[in-house]
């Protein structure tokens, strides 16, 4: 799951020429930033064990 400040990312898409749109790619150091679960230590936001638990119910692991 990622989670991204918008105003932020479109400023440093607009700044590195990216035209943004329906389709806009975002490179993958970017994404890294934005991952809040599985958790990491970067995240942007750290999530409490109750909304970890409650992620962990789309897992699909039997």
């Amino acid at each position: 799951m990622y989670l991204f400040e918008m105003v932020a990312l479109r400023q440093g898409l607009t700044a590195a020429g990216v035209k943004v749109g329906i389709a806009t790619s975002v490179r993958r150091g970017t994404w890294d930033l934005a991952q809040i679960y599985p958790v990491t230590e970067q995240a942007p936001v750290k999530l409490t064990p109750e909304q970890i638990a409650l992620l962990q119910l789309f897992r699909g692991d039997p």
